[in-house]
C-alpha cells in the first residue's frame, strides 16, 4: 500500500509542479481530463487558465486510504498569485500501470472542495453592458461539452439571470434537442458550478427566455458551459445561439 501511495503522490506533485511552471505539455503526462473533446482544446484551456491566475504554491494536507487498488484521493491546498487559496481534492487513478490525475465535470462537486480565501479581482473599467455573455455555435455532436469564448463576472444582488436561447436545434430528423447551460468557473483542476438550466426542444423561429439561478452573486472569471443531450450519433450537428443577462 505504501508503494501505491508514494507513486500516486509523486504523480500529483509532478502535475502541480508543472502547473506552477505553466508547463502544459508536462501536465498532460500526468492527467486524464475528461472535460475536453481533444488535446488541442485541453492545451488551450489549460494555458488560458494557468496564465490568468498563476499557481504559486501548493501542499498536500490529507489523503484517503485506498478503497480499491486503482484509485487514491489527495486533498491539497492551492495558493494563487491573486491571493486566492483553495482546498482542492484530486483523484489519482492507475491507468496502464501509471498513476494519473483524474478530472471530470464533477471533480469539484464534493465536500472536500472549498474556497478558503477569495482572490483580488481587477476591476473591469471597460464599457459595461447588460449582456454578460453571448454565443453562437454550430456542428456540435450529441453528448458533447464545450465552453463559451466569453468570460464574465457577477456583481449583483439578484441571483436570477436571464438566459435567452435564440436558437437550439440539430440536423437529425425525429430526435429531440436539449442543452444544459451552466455558469461555471472553468479551472484547470475542475469546474466550479454556480448554477445551471436544462432547455429542451428545438428553438428556431423566435427566442425563448428562461431563468438561471446562481448560488453566488459576487464571483469572477466565469464562462457558460454547454452540454448537448446524448445522441446515438456524434454527427447530429447541434447549432445554438443566445445570451446571458
Amino acid at each position: 500500500m505504501y508503494i501505491y501511495y508514494w507513486c500516486a503522490e509523486s504523480s500529483l506533485i509532478n502535475f502541480l509542479e508543472a502547473a506552477k511552471d505553466v508547463n502544459v505539455s508536462e501536465m498532460e503526462r500526468y492527467v486524464n481530463d475528461e472535460r475536453y473533446e481533444n488535446e488541442e482544446v485541453l492545451r488551450q484551456n489549460y494555458l488560458e487558465n494557468l496564465t490568468a491566475n498563476k499557481l504559486i504554491d501548493f501542499k498536500i494536507v490529507d489523503e484517503t486510504p485506498l478503497q480499491k487498488e486503482d484509485k487514491y484521493t489527495f486533498t491539497t491546498q492551492l495558493v494563487f498569485e491573486n491571493g486566492a487559496v483553495e482546498q482542492v481534492p484530486f483523484d489519482l487513478v492507475l491507468k496502464n500501470e501509471k498513476w494519473l490525475v483524474s478530472i471530470d465535470f464533477d471533480s469539484l462537486t464534493v465536500d472536500e472542495y472549498e474556497i478558503l480565501k477569495e482572490g483580488e479581482v481587477e476591476e473591469d473599467i471597460g464599457l459595461r453592458s447588460d449582456t454578460l455573455c453571448s454565443w453562437n455555435f454550430w456542428a456540435r455532436a450529441g453528448g458533447s461539452t464545450f465552453y463559451s469564448n466569453c468570460t464574465f463576472s457577477l456583481n449583483r444582488f439578484n441571483p436570477d439571470l436571464n438566459l435567452t436561447v435564440s436558437k437550439q436545434t440539430h440536423n437529425w430528423s425525429g430526435r429531440a434537442a436539449g442543452v444544459n447551460y451552466a455558469v461555471v468557473r472553468n479551472n484547470w483542476y475542475g469546474d466550479t458550478v454556480y448554477g445551471s438550466r436544462h432547455v429542451s426542444g428545438h428553438i428556431t423561429s423566435r427566442p425563448s427566455n428562461f431563468t438561471l439561478t446562481v448560488s453566488d452573486t459576487n464571483v469572477s472569471n466565469l464562462k457558460v458551459r454547454f452540454r448537448t443531450d446524448q445522441g446515438f450519433t456524434s454527427s447530429m450537428g447541434y447549432e445554438g445561439s443566445g445570451s446571458l443577462r
